[in-house]
């Protein structure tokens, strides 16, 4: 039984992998075809599995904004946020990092981040009610 399990997986492992090549080679091949694809491949989006149910995002954000205490996590992952909280900015541990980075308040000044055309706006809610 033991094998067949083993067997089982590694089917399901190479299966996936051939769905995954097929349906990339799907969309490469329709986007060289018509430049409309090409635009809408190169404004592609993801989703994002959150508490709150699957979130729409794009794969490649240019203008992040950090909420609750998030700026630190977010220069760790080699992007640089164009806003962030002021407690943030203010973290001793990060100061060489956050030049250039706009204060925006606690995070609660919604007309602050809108001025800064953020395409991706990373922050955290615990509330699964909201």
């Amino acid at each position: 039984m033991n094998i067949y399990n083993k067997l089982l997986v590694l089917l399901t492992v190479i299966s996936l992998t051939v769905l995954t090549a097929c349906s990339s080679n799907e969309v490469s091949q329709s986007s060289e075809n018509n430049p409309r694809d090409k635009q809408v491949a190169a404004e592609e989006t993801r989703v994002v599995q959150t508490v709150n149910g699957e979130v729409t995002i794009p794969a490649k954000p240019q203008r992040i904004v950090t909420q609750a205490g998030l700026l630190a996590t977010v220069l760790a992952l080699d992007m640089k946020p164009v806003g962030a909280g002021s407690k943030d900015i203010k973290n001793p541990h990060i100061q060489d990092l956050v030049q250039g980075v706009e204060d925006i308040g606690e995070g609660t000044d919604y007309e602050k981040i809108l001025e800064l055309e953020p395409d991706l706006i990373i922050t955290q809610n615990n509330d699964s009610d909201l």
